[in-house]
């Protein structure tokens, strides 16, 4: 490949060939350029060629005046580093900016700059074209005898060769030859090769993308808009162009698609297409296009939130039923670009709370302890999951405060429904809470404060994504569901425990089995105990505990939804480091889980002072009762650790005090039923990512992504096997969701694949559709 500047170069090399037999070298080769079309480029044609140019005195870029040319090409002067040199085909090159070979024909007549170079036309050869005439860049770029390029001749492509003749330079010849016609648009595109993201950014900050630009550069973008955009950025303000951005039509839908693919990138730009927004209802609706003002969303959000916090006069049926209606209305502006930067919690936090009334339809808990600790295992703790989603889309408190108005009222019935079940089978059948924990060699156990059911199906999804094999099963948490009961209750301890002080488990004095006493308990039944990042001897046993859930949960209420993904990330990355230290599984539990209320538990009165075993005794949902107490009106069951003591639960979802957000201690599905996470090297385990739906909006296609891990892309494929064949994508999946825009209106209606693929591009998931939504 020849870059066009080599090959203007060769030019001026040809120039100096002469026959060998008889002829003498030409001294120099003169160039005139009397409207000075090349000056801007001679920098860098002088990488190329030994061009020397007439001027003002400036020795290190090769330039002088006529007397120091004459000693320049009488030799003796040494040429600056990073310029070509003359050689035994290549006499100098003589650059005359400004003036034409009719001005040095007369020796006397001659201006008085050139009179000492006037001499030398005699003993030089001229580089021009066939016809005497100079070469301009149109002139030799579109003849045979220069570059041999298809130019257009009108003045349009003249102006902005002009301009672009820098960027030119750098081009292959050949590759401009196979474009074909090279015309004022193609020169400006080659200058301006994304005009899409440049016009983004001028959008977005104008004086930023003008100071980013060189003046060949800009005015090229400029004719690129002026021509493809109808905007003139040297005479249009950015509100010219976001309007018509916002309508979308011709050209503008692929700046808008290009915008959707990146918001991010562009943060002015919702600001400035408010300010764009058409005033006139009508031609609002002429534009056809909602979605394109910001204000649309914020109005509609508002809107969301009044129709949320009336809940709170509402059944649950009734709020159910308008929450679906709602979703009807506003769920579509999940797809809006505003959702994407977070501008739309509201209509994020519906998609949750729709999916809690949609579980609600299924059979409620009824049956044994066991039976009901199986159904949530299996299904319940996705209500659970969504409220906490629903609750994490929000950010601020007036929005937050809405959500937690709506789950009030279709989630906390649930809560203290399937609380009074629990409760029910537990006083029928008793509660069977769980001790010990058998592990073999090989075994490390992780123990994670306050990892309730539905965060730890949260923690097997990530980990099963980082292609490790993952199992999950229940066990009963010991009664009361507290740490100093819980925690003792799922060590690999080889010692029998009782009675201890207040709520703790203890040993055989009687000392709560906590903290020194807990790691003594270990070191005997011969369990390393691992701080930090120790990895330990992976053919032994070992325990360790990292997590703080329960601490977020009751020293920061609500908020902490916004921080359980950051410790299930410190979970997942503690786990891979012992499997990749050679333990050959890792046992997750925890102790307890915990209820977290919409807004605030409902209070009922707390168990008499006298009845218990003194105020370090009684907690927000549950009470130790004294030996001499025999009946009391809340559910009632054994102490895990010692029949004879007796523990009363607040009933259902209440709590004995009041203004309580995060509690735990007392019996319920979310308090109780604990998961037990078993995680072993090897492939994925049956939750592995897969397509669970995907929804078209004129040629865009929201793929939703069941159990979505890192490294995960979605394409649009014409046959799904042929990489190839892709029409769209690849987008890669975030937040389970992945957006993919087919750009060719001609597959239209057309069959093609959604195809799933991993980190290393195989394919693990496909699905068949039309392109538009077409059945």
């Amino acid at each position: 490949m020849t870059k066009l500047r080599a090959t203007i170069a060769a030019s001026m090399r040809a120039a100096a060939r002469h026959e060998s037999n008889g002829q003498i070298a030409p001294a120099a080769i003169l160039w005139a350029d009397p409207e000075r079309l090349w000056e801007h480029v001679i920098l860098q044609l002088q990488e190329a060629a030994p061009i020397c140019r007439l001027g003002a005195w400036e020795p290190e870029t090769l330039q002088g005046p006529a007397i120091w040319i004459r000693s320049l090409l009488a030799g003796g002067i040494e040429v600056p580093a990073g310029f070509a040199a003359p050689d035994a085909k290549t006499p100098w090159i003589v650059y005359l900016p400004g003036w034409s070979r009719s001005d040095v024909r007369g020796i006397e007549t001659a201006p008085s700059e050139l009179q000492p170079l006037a001499e030398l036309q005699y003993r030089a050869q001229w580089w021009q074209q066939q016809n005497g005439q100079p070469w301009t860049p149109l002139s030799f770029l579109g003849s045979p005898a220069g570059a041999g390029l298809s130019m257009a001749k009108d003045e349009a492509t003249s102006a902005v060769l002009v301009d672009g003749l820098s960027e030119l330079l750098t081009q292959n010849t050949e590759d401009l030859v196979s474009l074909g016609r090279i015309d004022a648009g193609r020169i400006q595109q080659l200058l301006m090769p994304d005009d899409v993201a440049a016009i983004l950014r001028w959008i977005d900050d104008p004086e930023s993308a003008e100071g980013s630009m060189d003046s060949s550069r800009w005015k090229a973008f400029c004719g690129l808009a002026s021509s493809q955009y109808s905007v003139d950025p040297r005479k249009d303000t950015a509100l010219t162009a976001a309007a018509l951005l916002g309508l979308r039509e011709g050209s503008w839908a692929n700046v808008w698609e290009r915008f959707v693919d990146n918001p991010g990138k562009f943060q002015n730009l919702p600001k400035v297409l408010d300010q764009a927004k058409p005033d006139t209802g009508a031609l609002f609706e002429i534009d056809g296009h909602p979605d394109s003002w910001p204000s649309n969303n914020s109005e509609a959000e508002n809107e969301l939130r009044m129709a949320l916090s009336s809940a709170e006069s509402m059944t649950a049926n009734e709020a159910a039923a308008q929450l679906l209606l709602l979703d009807t209305e506003h769920g579509p502006r999940r797809d809006w670009v505003w959702a994407t930067l977070g501008m739309s919690p509201l209509a994020c936090a519906l998609k949750h709370l729709t999916r809690i009334v949609q579980e609600l339809e299924s059979p409620g808990a009824s049956g044994t302890v066991e039976e009901q600790a199986l159904w949530y295992l299996t299904s319940a703790w996705r209500i659970d999951d969504e409220a906490l989603h629903a609750l994490a889309s929000t950010a601020t408190s007036v929005d937050r405060e809405a959500v937690g108005t709506a789950l009030r009222a279709i989630y906390e019935p649930w809560l203290e429904r399937t609380a009074t079940a629990f409760q029910k089978a537990c006083i029928t059948s008793g509660y069977p809470g769980t001790t010990g924990l058998d592990i073999e060699n090989g075994t490390c156990v992780i123990f994670v404060d306050g990892l309730r059911m539905d965060v730890g199906q949260r923690l097997g999804a990530a980990l099963a994504a980082k292609s490790a094999t993952v199992g999950i099963e229940y066990r009963l948490a010991g009664f009361p569901s507290v740490t100093p009961t819980g925690k003792p209750a799922v060590a690999p301890f080889n010692v029998i425990l009782g009675t201890g002080p207040g709520f703790a488990a203890g040993n055989e004095s009687g000392v709560g089995v906590e903290g020194a006493v807990f790691a003594k308990a270990l070191d005997s039944s011969g369990i390393q105990k691992l701080t930090n990042a120790a990895v330990g001897n992976p053919e032994g046993k070992a325990w360790t505990e990292i997590g703080d859930l329960d601490s977020s949960g009751h020293s920061h209420g609500h908020k902490l939804v916004d921080r359980i993904e950051g410790e299930l990330s410190l979970v997942v990355d503690r786990v891979l480091s012992l499997l990749d230290a050679g333990w050959s599984r890792v046992v997750i539990v925890t102790d307890h889980g915990w209820l977290l209320a919409p807004r605030t538990l409902r209070k009922v009165a707390p168990v008499p002072l006298h009845l218990t075993e003194g105020e370090k005794c009684r907690k927000d949902r549950v009470a130790r009762l004294s030996a001499s107490t025999t009946d009391v009106s809340y559910p009632t069951v054994p102490w895990t650790w010692d029949s004879s003591v007796s523990m009363t639960s607040a009933p259902g979802a209440a709590s004995f005090e009041a203004g309580v957000v995060y509690t735990h201690g007392g019996l319920s599905l979310q308090e109780s039923v604990t998961p037990v996470i078993t995680v072993a090297p090897g492939a994925l385990s049956p939750l592995e990512a897969k397509i669970e739906g995907f929804k078209w909006l004129g040629m865009r296609c929201r793929v939703d992504i069941a159990r979505a891990s890192d490294g995960l892309i979605v394409e649009l494929r014409a046959a799904p096997g042929d990489a190839a064949s892709c029409i769209a994508g690849p987008k890669p999946v975030a937040d389970g969701e992945a957006k993919v825009v087919v750009k060719d209106d001609s597959w239209l209606d057309k069959a093609v694949y959604i195809v799933l693929l991993d980190a290393s591009g195989k394919i693990i998931g496909q699905a068949k559709t039309a392109v538009g939504g077409a059945s």
